[in-house]
């Protein structure tokens, strides 16, 4: 008796496998990343204790450094006995228990430099698992770190090295500056009125140069913050102006400024940093400009698709004009039309430079039209940003006669009465701010650094201490610290060399109420004082 069965369906499945099969096989050898499988090792109270392997591709073999036919079948913690209870085991029976994918990195534990990418799937009771090796990655993301930390180091080196040029640079102008104003109170010559005008021209403009460079170097370095509050314009624009009058008189010129009635009133930004370009580009003006006139412009641009305005300033002259070449560069730092004009007229041809990233930062845009021999035509436009306090929409504000600051005027000390110490460790700065005191009725008293300052505080009552920030043995910053934490609230008024950046902020901190950067004048350290002096008896000024 013969006995048969079709079987041709169960061959064609067996087929199907074995392709299948094949083409698996295919895809693991030829997978660039690692493939493992494994399945649950427990023990007779179905805990789970070690994970058999059963799959392990070319790629895996390689990459671990084992052949499968000497560890398949085997434990991983048998394998590696040292990974027990750490955090790879922990994430596959993570997998295990809850059934959910995983991915994550993972260093190992005997060579920490290897890092893989290890992505985890429970297959019944058992894991899929490919790795991928990140080593080239993790050591690139650590040089980054590093080069990071470098270039952090270097950019706060760089700020700490300004920040000491700005102190070393302004402490002694301090003394130039102010004891040459000093002199012209004591009725010179007119032959001695010339040397002091030099000296103080001299010195005015080695500190412009200064101011500079260390804008520039606060803008490169992304330092530069503006402030934004409300402004009046108009007062930027006369401010400006006034500056430059005498300069534009000397040399015969005409130097108007024009402001269209339609630009508001209050407007909300930066108005130190406007006024700082607009100084910049009516001093250029003026001083490439021999006969006729420089004029400052002030009007509203048309209304923009979103429905906004730009305030647009320009600044005309009829001086020397540039050429097409000396236009494409103009804006580039250390730049000026030639060696030439460098040599006759002077400067560092950072101005300009700045003047663009200034504009820039104010979200505007600047420009220069010029024909050589007949002038140019600096043009920069802002957002207009038009500012109303309560009831003032539709009001025009006079603009007050000018006064006679308090400080020209004898007797400030008798309607400001307070008693000041002056704490300064530069002998020649400590003498010129004792002589402004002394100028305006004051008698101060002094010490050389912020020990001196916080003995003499402690044991005799003063309204203002006038605060160096950098002094030995103890500095303002620290001086300042020390009476607050003692609870005294004198009025610290700091003064410092630092212009670079974060100085007021600084003061600020340390519990100083007001802030006055070296060269000190007359006028700013009178400011300080009223403000002082009206803060101490609660008046709003």
């Amino acid at each position: 008796m013969i006995i048969y069965s079709d079987i041709t369906a169960r061959q064609g499945l067996a087929q199907q496998l074995a392709e299948s099969r094949r083409l698996l096989d295919g895809m693991l050898g030829g997978a660039l990343d690692g493939a493992v499988a494994f399945e649950a090792m427990r023990d007779a109270g179905g805990r789970l204790v070690d994970f058999r392997l059963i799959l392990v591709n070319p790629t895996a073999e390689r990459m671990a450094g084992v052949v499968a036919s000497r560890v398949l079948g085997r434990g991983l913690i048998e394998l590696f006995p040292y990974i027990a209870g750490g955090t790879l085991v922990e994430k596959f029976q993570q997998v295990i228990e809850t059934g959910e994918a995983i991915d994550f990195e993972y260093a190992l534990l005997r060579y920490p430099d290897r890092w893989f990418r290890i992505a985890a799937a429970k297959m019944g009771d058992g894991l899929a698992v490919s790795y991928s090796d990140i080593s080239n990655r993790k050591r690139a993301e650590q040089e980054l770190r590093e080069a990071k930390e470098v270039a952090e180091a270097a950019d706060r080196a760089k700020g700490d090295f300004l920040a000491m040029i700005s102190h070393e640079l302004r402490t002694p102008m301090n003394g130039v500056i102010g004891f040459t104003n000093l002199l012209f109170d004591t009725e010179p010559t007119a032959v001695q009125r010339q040397y002091l005008d030099t000296i103080r021209e001299s010195g005015q403009s080695l500190l412009r140069l200064i101011d500079d460079i260390l804008d520039f170097s606060k803008i490169e370095a992304g330092k530069l913050e503006l402030e934004r509050h409300p402004f009046d314009v108009r007062d930027c624009v006369h401010d400006a102006a006034l500056l430059l009058s005498p300069e534009a008189h000397r040399k015969g010129l005409v130097l108007t400024h024009d402001i269209d009635a339609a630009v508001p009133l209050s407007l909300f930004g930066d108005p130190t940093r406007l006024r700082q370009v607009l100084i910049n580009l009516l001093s250029n003006a003026v001083k490439f400009t021999a006969a006729g006139r420089v004029a400052l412009r002030v009007h509203l641009g048309p209304l923009d698709p979103a429905g906004g305005r730009s305030l647009l300033f320009e600044v005309e002259d009829t001086g020397i004009g540039m050429a097409p070449p000396v236009l494409a560069r103009l804006f580039t730092p250390f730049t000026q039309a030639d060696s030439s004009t460098s040599r006759r007229f002077g400067g560092t041809g950072l101005g300009l430079a700045i003047c663009r990233r200034l504009v820039e930062l104010m979200e505007g845009s600047i420009e220069v039209r010029s024909t050589p021999g007949q002038g140019s035509v600096f043009r920069f436009r802002l957002p207009c940003r038009p500012f109303f306090a309560p009831g003032q929409a539709g009001r025009v504000r006079e603009r007050p006669a000018p006064k006679t600051p308090d400080g020209l005027m004898s007797g400030f000390a008798e309607r400001h009465p307070l008693r000041i110490f002056v704490a300064e460790d530069n002998s020649v700065n400590m003498r010129l701010i004792l002589l402004l005191l002394e100028h305006m009725g004051y008698r101060g008293e002094a010490g050389t650094n912020g020990l001196e300052c916080l003995q003499s505080v402690r044991h005799r009552h003063y309204d203002v201490i006038l605060m160096d920030m950098q002094m030995p043995e103890m500095d303002g910053l620290e001086c300042a610290r020390a009476l607050r934490a003692e609870g005294i609230g004198v009025h610290i008024i700091a003064l410092t060399a630092d212009a670079f950046g974060g100085a007021r902020e600084r003061c600020l901190e340390a519990g100083m109420n007001d802030y006055i950067t070296k060269p000190i004048t007359r006028a700013d350290l009178q400011r300080a004082l009223r403000d002082a002096y009206l803060k101490i008896h609660g008046v709003v000024s």
